[in-house]
């Protein structure tokens, strides 16, 4: 064998080598530049909308509080003084008609200050749906007795804890101020009575949620005792609820140390898990505003996935496709190939080819891991966090739908069957089906549920239990479900089963909610399928509950229909992966096996004589193992049934170029035609490198 020039291939292996080296290291160092660019991108733009947010809520209130402090100096000094008194009213009704925010603002005066012979006297403006109306508080109530009151009596200004106001079934927050009257006799300020400015807490609740937070977070303001103030479910704060009321629906103890940490310090931060959720751990940070004293919340993921699972995907195959040019030039370096020793050369030839396969290993193993399929849905609800973020947004971005009377119901379902045979795109399903309405609220509704995208379906009410004004009613169902399945990558696919939730009633707003509060085993990771359930040749990876936006053309025949466009739809996603090993052995099993065939012909023709018998041999073997080869590819194309070409179905393309490959060139080599071509040597060396790069190819095709 010709001897090469070594200087010329030493340089040349030896740069290779260093250029793949650099850019393994490159690869390398961006994948870790990434994933942590994900955490502190995530904690930064949290850290920052919360310092905004703080901002802007403490200007507004020092707004109001100035507001308030010069009424109630105003008000002070209107004792004995009928003009300024006058003018008191004026401000004060001017006051609200320039701040519709402000529900109503009163002057309360200390008993006999006012007037020596009344006892009592309040004069109170009110934004009402008439007007502002004008009333005294008096003739309603002694308003000497109420907590307001009482805490203007401390002298200092100061805003309280919300207290409901029947007359508006509505919680209202108030801040006071102390008023004062100057006393001739002793020539110093007395107390004379309470200012006071009400808001109605929608108010803080619209003033929050007016800032953006980053994607699957939002913002919690509460008191300094942990009463919730703003909170995206509205029905947290409606019920007067605390921090510490929200462990036993979250179902965990995160919010009662949360609760306890604001109370001793007035800024911080505190991670915690949410069980079953799909994200790993949580953050929440907090901050204290400046003139209220409350403390704003932000919670959200400590680690969010908002770089696309493909984009890390990819950057870890070009950390594999680095690594094997590397070490493929180191191998060639050191085995000193320029040699030309034939040991030299089938040692690098196998280390090659071992290395090409383990690449290919490694970007199957890749996708195996990736949840890109498996989360591939927007607003994923797999929290009662993660649900009340997406209603706040929701209800930023369709403000109109909120306005009319919305019925929120939560639905749970438990699965004890899940049947989906291996190429068939039918799920037949077998569970229960719950849902809770509110007797009052809900009392109009038909009590029902539906499996919108469900070719066949049944239901059996087998229960109905009302507790705390809640009725809650169970079905078992049935239900055949035909999917979109994608068998491009077989046997390692993963697929996305998905029952889509709603209700009969089209004719009013109905949200189905997932039920959380009704699964206590929520650290199971599938807590709504029975584990007992049979899957057949499918694992389920991952459970969660997501809201389709609806974008129909149609309103159904029915007028006014609300439900067009952006409704959400409660949605149930089961996403599984092929139990693969069987598959795989049944599929690749073939393809190895005629590989081998087929190097153990190349290996004949090199150690036969040339003649005419020689390539009546090779047109005979080749023939039979042609025959093998579409006899395989049918067996696989029946197995799959799928209407487009699979991975492996390429891998028998690139056997029937190898098996013609190797029949023109033993015909060549028979009839000893050809130079190069028909160099034994060089074609059995370079075989499995050759056979397993063009693999390779085709995986970075399909993987990539």
């Amino acid at each position: 064998m010709q001897k090469m020039s070594p200087l010329f291939i030493r340089t040349f292996l030896g740069l290779g080598t260093l250029i793949f080296l650099g850019l393994s290291v490159y690869c390398v160092y961006k994948y870790i530049y990434v994933v942590r660019q994900e955490t502190h991108t995530l904690q930064k733009t949290n850290k920052d909308s919360l310092q905004q947010i703080i901002s802007s809520i403490d200007q507004d209130l020092h707004h109001f509080m100035k507001l308030g402090d010069k009424l109630a100096d105003l008000a002070g000094g209107s004792i004995n003084n009928p003009s300024a008194y006058m003018t008191l009213l004026t401000d004060m009704q001017k006051t609200l008609e320039e701040h519709p925010e402000i529900y109503s603002v009163s002057a309360s005066f200390a008993p006999y200050q006012f007037d020596p012979t009344q006892q009592f006297h309040s004069i109170q403006f009110t934004h009402e749906s008439s007007g502002i109306t004008q009333t005294t508080l008096e003739t309603w109530y002694d308003y000497t007795a109420t907590s307001w009151y009482n805490a203007g009596q401390t002298m200092n200004a100061q805003w309280i804890d919300p207290m409901y106001d029947a007359s508006l079934d509505k919680n209202v927050i108030t801040y006071v101020i102390p008023m004062f009257a100057y006393d001739q006799k002793t020539r110093s300020k007395k107390f004379s009575g309470v200012f006071a400015l009400d808001f109605i807490l929608d108010y803080l609740g619209t003033l929050v949620s007016s800032f953006n937070v980053q994607k699957e977070s939002y913002a919690i303001l509460v008191t300094r005792n942990a009463l919730i103030l703003s909170h995206p479910s509205e029905e947290y704060v409606k019920k007067g609820m605390t921090l510490f009321d929200l462990t036993s629906i979250q179902g965990n103890k995160a919010f009662i140390r949360l609760g306890n940490l604001i109370a001793r310090t007035p800024h911080g931060e505190m991670i915690f898990t949410i069980p079953g959720s799909l994200h790993n751990t949580y953050k929440a940070i907090f901050n204290t505003l400046s003139y209220a004293g409350w403390s704003l919340i932000i919670v959200g993921p400590e680690k969010e996935n908002f770089i696309p699972n493909t984009y890390i995907r990819r950057l870890l195959t070009h950390i594999v496709f680095s690594l094997l040019l590397f070490f493929i030039f180191l191998t060639t370096l050191i085995c000193k190939i320029y040699v030309g020793r034939t040991q030299a050369l089938w040692l690098t030839s196998s280390i090659c080819a071992l290395l090409i396969f383990v690449s290919i290993c490694t970007i199957w193993f890749f996708d195996s891991i990736s949840t890109e399929n498996q989360l591939s849905h927007s607003n994923i609800i797999d929290s009662e966090i993660t649900l009340n973020r997406f209603l706040f947004l929701h209800k930023k971005t369709n403000p109109q739908l909120y306005k009319q009377d919305i019925h929120f119901i939560p639905t749970g379902l438990y699965l004890y069957e899940v049947t989906l045979e291996t190429t068939n795109p039918i799920m037949t399903v077998h569970g229960h089906i719950w849902q809770k309405y509110n007797i009052k609220k809900d009392a109009s509704l038909e009590k029902s549920v539906i499996i919108f995208n469900a070719i066949e379906q049944s239901f059996e009410k087998v229960y109905e239990y009302t507790h705390d004004n809640i009725n809650t009613i169970g079905w078992r169902f049935h239900a055949k479900i035909k999917g979109n399945f994608e068998y491009t990558k077989y046997p390692f696919d993963q697929q996305n089963l998905i029952l889509v939730l709603g209700h009969k009633d089209y004719t009013k707003a109905i949200i189905l909610t997932p039920d959380f509060d009704a699964f206590t085993g929520i650290h199971k990771p599938n807590p709504e399928i029975d584990p007992m359930a049979n899957t057949g040749p499918w694992t389920i990876a991952s459970t969660y509950s997501f809201y389709e936006l609806t974008h129909f053309s149609t309103d159904f025949g029915i007028k006014d229909y609300n439900q067009q466009t952006d409704f959400p739809t409660l949605c149930f996603n089961i996403a599984v992966h092929r139990n693969f090993v069987y598959p795989f052995m049944r599929s690749f099993l073939p393809i190895v096996i005629i590989l081998l065939v087929a190097f153990a012909i190349l290996l004949i023709i090199g150690l036969s004589e040339k003649n005419t018998k020689l390539a009546q041999m090779i047109l005979s073997l080749c023939s039979g193992l042609l025959f093998a080869t579409l006899l395989a590819h049918q067996t696989f194309q029946r197995s799959v049934e799928s209407s487009r070409l699979t991975y492996f179905e390429y891998f028998y393309f690139i056997v029937y170029g190898i098996i013609l490959l190797i029949t023109i060139n033993g015909l060549l080599y028979s009839l000893n035609r050809g130079r190069f071509f028909i160099n034994y040597l060089i074609v059995r060396i370079m075989y499995w490198p050759f056979v397993l790069s063009i693999l390779l190819i085709i995986t970075l095709i399909f993987f990539y």
